[in-house]
C-alpha cells in the first residue's frame, strides 16, 4: 500500500489493470466479419428461402433476447459479449435494407 501513497501512482496502475483487462477481452473476442448473404442468414439462423417477415421477425425476437440478457447479467464481458450480438443483427439489419429484401 505504501506505492499508492501519490496519488499519481493509484492512477497510473488502475490505467495499467484496466488497459490489461481491456487488452484481454479483445483477444477473447472474435473480429467481426463483413456481412454476406449467407452470414447474414447464418446470424439469424434461417434458411434462405425466408421472407421478409420472417426475416424481420426472427431479427426482432433476437435484439430483444439479446437485450434482456446483456441487461440482466452482472458478467461483464457477458454484457460486452450481448452487446456485440445486437450490433451483428443491426448489422444483419442495414444489409437486408440495402439488398432491398425487407
Amino acid at each position: 500500500m505504501a506505492r499508492f501513497l501519490n496519488s499519481t501512482n493509484l492512477v497510473k496502475y488502475f490505467s495499467r489493470v484496466f488497459l490489461e483487462q481491456k487488452v484481454e477481452l479483445l483477444a477473447e473476442t472474435p473480429l467481426l466479419t463483413m456481412i454476406t448473404e449467407e452470414r447474414a442468414f447464418h446470424i439469424l439462423q434461417l434458411d434462405e428461402t425466408a421472407t421478409a417477415e420472417e426475416i424481420v421477425a426472427r431479427y426482432e425476437v433476437l435484439k430483444d433476447e439479446y437485450r434482456r440478457i446483456k441487461d440482466e447479467t452482472e458478467d461483464l464481458r457477458t454484457r460486452l459479449a450481448y452487446q456485440l450480438k445486437q450490433i451483428e443483427l443491426d448489422d444483419v439489419f442495414i444489409y437486408f435494407r440495402r439488398k432491398q429484401i425487407i
